[in-house]
């Protein structure tokens, strides 16, 4: 079994992760859709991704507190 997580470096801000940055342009792209009438601005204020990046420092605590990992 492979899991996946994306991670930012220690110490840096979730804000300034690239994977945050790629979410802002998804809404920014998606809020354009909307000014064009591709898809309807409620649909796009009804969306919602929610993301956390965890360092690898915080994703280190999460495994050892969920204790399902050895």
């Amino acid at each position: 079994m492979i899991l996946f997580f994306p991670g930012r470096p220690d110490g840096t801000l979730s804000s300034l992760c690239i994977f945050n940055m790629l979410l802002y342009l998804l809404g920014s792209c998606l809020m354009d859709m909307a000014k064009k009438g591709k898809v309807s601005e409620d649909k796009v204020d009804s969306f919602n991704l929610p993301m956390y990046i965890m360092s690898s420092q915080e994703l280190k605590e999460a495994i050892d507190r969920n204790g399902c990992f050895s």
